[in-house]
């Protein structure tokens, strides 16, 4: 018996029980601070679709049907992607190309591809400085 009369069963229960609340405690913080980061992701998900959906209105708007949208936006969203991978080597494969093409060399697949560092390339500058920004506006 403890000097307050409780047996020293009792005393190791209640330590238990408040580990058990300290677990239960923290695990709550973090499912709290879990579910706070993906209702973030998603209001940046719903920013970012919001102003995918923005573009599309203004520059398919009569080119295509509303309806017709997911088919343009797909595939020029994965070339932009394919677009960015390119960025950091893009300039060397220009110059690259450049430099081969002035040669007079027609086989240039595995020179192009070192040059990007990946086993892709695109050796043209379609922009040719016609490039047309579009920024978010919040």
């Amino acid at each position: 018996m403890g000097v307050d009369g409780s047996s020293p069963f009792a005393f190791i229960i209640i330590q238990e029980i408040h580990q058990i609340q300290d677990v239960y405690e923290s695990s709550l913080v973090q499912s709290t601070n879990s579910l706070l980061h993906e209702v973030n992701l998603m209001e940046n998900f719903q920013e970012t679709s919001n102003f995918i959906w923005q573009i599309a209105d203004e520059i398919l708007r009569g080119d295509f049907k509303r309806g017709k949208y997911p088919d343009v936006i797909l595939p020029f969203t994965v070339l932009r992607r394919l677009d960015c991978v390119l960025a950091p080597s893009k300039q060397k494969v220009l110059d690259k190309h450049q430099t081969l093409t002035d040669k007079g060399l027609q086989n240039l697949d595995g020179q192009l591809r070192k040059a990007a560092g990946k086993s892709f390339y695109n050796p043209h500058s379609a922009r040719n400085g016609r490039e047309k920004t579009i920024t978010k506006q919040v």
